[in-house]
């Protein structure tokens, strides 16, 4: 018997089929810190493999020779290894249920159900009714390679759509996490200090934030925005600047590109509302960022962006079926409830901390994991985890 009570026999081991950055993203930067979570947990052993994924932001979604011969060398090294003695207990894969992703994903699913006995699948993004439901050759042969295995959701609506379609073995829960900057101090500036933070895609809603601002502007409420937002294949920081331009707002609006973790979160720290009208994400990180460093957030009702910001926040939460006007003139009346009333906007930054303390802290994220992984036993850190 071990430390904790659990029969040292039951050590398993885990084959992690996932890229870790780079590139730097929300679906990267969760792989990370599931595996190094894993890792770090009694009676699990973890072995990384992984080739064949793009390398910087700007190479995602593009065909490129190199990812195509490094990713078919990878699947026929995953398909050998079912004929070895060795097979693992426990497979960690990702799905992303569009474009050319699905079949790379289906694919690694397929291989990991031949050589590990539970084959995990954590969906990250938006699109799996598209897969469950959906008629095309790439859909029907997606759908068999995943059925069978037990999918990880981020959100109460995909699980339920998951069940029902009987699929899966199991269906589990567990929200991302994000690291606690701790409490947050501002001072009262005059202005609602507005932001956005990611990678710039006109997807997640970059340019619909500088409409924002420059809407803020014309209906007399004042605010200044920063965006913090690296380069991708959609949009250059060049680009973002210039749309600020055209709109008339470039003094209220302060772009910069890629900043480190220590930068961003004195920029996260300093902000009233978090804005972040994207049309693309399921349950963005950088959001749950906003809410542990006590910023207000307004965001479109796409992904699981309701369910994250919770009832505090209901009526931040803007439908992306609206036209524009109709959604600038819906951000303006809140962001000019919180201008007109300091002590509600105070009030509404510890709603948002406690959010964030409730369901999406570290050790939360540590607790679900845990019981997914090894749902029998407790499971203590170990002082040095191997990787």
């Amino acid at each position: 018997m071990d430390e904790s009570g659990n029969p040292h026999h039951l050590s398993l081991s885990l084959l992690f089929l996932v890229q870790l950055p780079p590139p730097i993203h929300g679906v990267t930067v969760m792989s990370e810190r599931v595996l190094r979570e894993a890792a770090s947990m009694s009676g699990i052993n973890v072995r990384h493999l992984w080739t064949g994924g793009a390398r910087e932001l700007t190479d995602i979604g593009r065909k490129r020779f190199r990812k195509f011969t490094d990713f078919a060398l990878f699947l026929l090294k995953l398909c050998a290894m079912q004929f070895s003695s060795k097979r693992y207990d426990i497979a960690y894969c990702a799905l992303a249920p569009h474009g050319e992703a699905l079949l790379r994903d289906a694919l690694l699913i397929g291989a990991a159900k031949r050589t590990a006995g539970r084959v995990l699948v954590h969906l990250h993004t938006q699109g799996l009714h598209e897969v469950l439901d959906g008629c095309t050759f790439l859909q029907r042969v997606s759908r068999y390679l995943i059925s069978g295995t037990e999918l990880i959701s981020l959100s109460e609506g995909t699980r339920v759509a998951a069940e029902a379609s009987g699929r899966f073995k199991r269906v589990h829960m567990l929200g991302n996490s994000v690291p606690d900057p701790g409490e947050q101090v501002t001072q009262p500036s005059g202005r609602l200090r507005c932001g956005f933070l990611g990678n710039l895609d006109s997807r997640k809603g970059v340019l619909r934030f500088v409409d924002a601002i420059a809407a803020l502007k014309q209906a007399g409420v004042p605010a200044q925005g920063t965006i913090v937002g690296t380069t991708s294949k959609y949009l250059r920081v060049e680009d973002v600047r210039a749309h600020a331009r055209e709109k008339g707002i470039s003094d209220l609006i302060e772009t910069s590109g890629f900043v480190d973790e220590e930068t961003k979160s004195k920029i996260l720290g300093s902000l009233d509302l978090f804005i972040y009208l994207s049309d693309h994400d399921l349950a963005p990180l950088v959001l749950l960022e906003s809410l542990a460093h006590s910023t207000v957030p307004i965001v479109f009702d796409t992904g699981a962006m309701r369910e994250i910001v919770g009832p505090e926040f209901q009526e931040n939460v803007i439908s992306e079926k609206h036209d524009c006007d109709s959604y600038l003139a819906a951000i303006v009346s809140v962001a000019r409830k919180y201008y007109e009333a300091p002590e509600l906007l105070e009030a509404k930054k510890r709603a948002a901390r406690r959010r964030y303390l409730e369901l999406f802290s570290e050790e939360a994220f540590r607790s679900n994991l845990s019981r997914i992984i090894r749902p029998d036993l407790r499971l203590p850190s170990k002082s040095s985890p191997s990787m």
